[in-house]
């Protein structure tokens, strides 16, 4: 059966405040002997769901599925799953607030990423060059990487480098580092 948008509303209630999924007390025909509903609606009903998967995002278990939060969350308040990407704005996998969540490309989720961890200057797009002495600046979009010149500091290849974000129309959050005061 698919997941619909009536049916998720009986099982949980959403916050975008918080960006919490809650379960409901659940209708007893959604289990298969109504001891079980019983049991589980005792239990469960009132508290907040999910769990956070190998890759920071919340995941919820419904009806023997696995479905991230932040694709429910979608169909919650919208009627419908996203057709592309769900993007976390902030960077905070775990951060469901409605305001935080926009659906998108995989080509725009890509031009707002954070801070690679491979990143050894604390710059997306900068590398320092130790044979020219040089701090390198490029950026890739579309799949193709541009060389955006070579800098005697890191603070001048930044600059470029950012510059050259606002042009192509990348995220303003892009490339920068999560701040663990954001996750919610």
């Amino acid at each position: 059966m698919l997941l619909t948008q009536e049916y998720l509303k009986q099982c949980l209630r959403y916050e975008p405040e918080t960006g919490f999924l809650i379960w409901k007390e659940r209708p007893l025909w959604h289990f298969k002997r109504e001891s079980n509903g019983r049991g589980w609606n005792t239990v469960n009903a009132t508290n907040a769901t999910g769990c956070l998967d190998g890759k920071g995002y919340v995941s919820v278990a419904i009806k023997g599925k696995l479905y991230r939060a932040h694709r429910l969350i979608f169909l919650y308040v919208t009627g419908e799953l996203p057709q592309g990407e769900v993007d976390h704005l902030n960077h905070v996998r775990n951060d469901n607030r409605w305001v935080n969540l926009r659906e998108v490309s995989t080509s725009v989720n890509r031009i707002n990423q954070k801070l690679s961890s491979a990143s050894t200057c604390g710059q997306t797009g900068v590398y320092y060059n130790k044979k020219r002495d040089l701090w390198v600046a490029q950026i890739k979009r579309f799949g193709r990487v541009t060389y955006l010149g070579s800098y005697r500091t890191l603070n001048e290849a930044g600059d470029v480098r950012k510059e050259a974000e606002l042009k192509m129309g990348f995220h303003p959050n892009h490339g920068l580092p999560i701040r663990g005061s954001e996750c919610h």
